[in-house]
């Protein structure tokens, strides 16, 4: 699972990211989206650990990418494991169970199925096939019992 709280970045004066928020479930898939400049390759390099983030946290499984001692070559394996684990590639997630990465987040079903809402969106956006899409949200279902955890 990828977390991503209130990220802001600036570079000088200039903001390039200015509070970004999502959760990734493990197995979703998620499209980044947007006008040149607008700060896509920018929010992507601060997930995986490339550039440093002026504000804000970004959680891996449960581990934070900006936190000093964190093993970011770990926290890489893990979201190429659940990436492709998730997609039907040949790799096994080794990470925490979504019941305990999620634990305390106080995730709440609307919160899940707004989710589900923007993922399809996103899908049906870039023209992802029905099959296809009917496929990916197979695999985020059976996540919502482990991953909501508030009514």
């Amino acid at each position: 699972m990828i977390d991503i709280k209130e990220v802001s970045k600036w570079y000088g004066p200039f903001q390039v990211l200015n509070r970004c928020s999502t959760t990734v479930a493990k197995g979703e898939v998620v499209v980044v989206c947007g006008p040149s400049g607008s700060g896509k390759s920018t929010l992507i390099k601060c997930v995986n650990g490339l550039e440093p983030f002026t504000q804000g946290e970004v959680l891996v499984d449960g581990i934070s990418v900006g936190a000093p001692g964190t093993n970011l070559p770990r926290l890489r394996r893990l979201l190429v494991e659940q990436i492709c684990q998730g997609s039907g590639g040949p790799c096994r997630y080794s990470g925490r169970s979504m019941r305990a990465a999620h634990r305390g987040l106080g995730i709440r079903g609307g919160d899940f199925n707004a989710l589900v809402e923007d993922l399809k969106k996103s899908l049906n956006k870039f023209g992802v096939p029905a099959r296809e899409q009917g496929e990916l949200l197979a695999i985020l279902g059976p996540m919502k019992r482990d991953i909501v955890t508030r009514s």
